[in-house]
């Protein structure tokens, strides 16, 4: 009987980029992470910008942190995952963290989508020691 775990990296890094997806989702539906709503800009700020919408760039600039394609999910370790900002828009995440925007972490959906599909995992991997 073997508990086969070579595909864990695999599994992982999909999980983490679920949970990118659960940040960009959160950005755009102005979400926090606990699902409340996002802190709301400053009446300055929404003059400058143009608009009203939390952690997305001015009229002229591109939403920096709501693609998902400006993270990136890597392993760092055999069985551990790193979720980070790419270089280039890291600067904007660590400013509007410091303004007190909370965007950057496992949200309430992405936790549990992660939590069911390791659940399923571990089944299959259960399952298949019976086969």
């Amino acid at each position: 009987m073997k508990f086969d775990l070579s595909d864990l990296p695999h599994f992982l890094k999909i999980q983490g980029k679920t949970i990118a997806r659960g940040i960009v989702k959160g950005i755009d539906q102005r979400e926090s992470l606990d699902g409340g709503p996002q802190k709301s800009n400053a009446p300055s700020t929404v003059r400058k910008k143009g608009h009203d919408h939390p952690l997305i760039g001015g009229a002229h600039d591109s939403p920096q942190l709501s693609r998902e394609a400006n993270y990136n999910v890597t392993m760092s370790k055999p069985n551990e995952v790193q979720i980070s900002i790419k270089p280039i828009r890291a600067a904007a995440g660590v400013y509007v963290e410091r303004k007190g925007y909370k965007f950057f972490g496992i949200t309430k959906l992405a936790s549990k989508i992660v939590l069911a599909n390791w659940d399923r995992y571990v089944r299959g991997k259960v399952r298949r020691m019976f086969d």
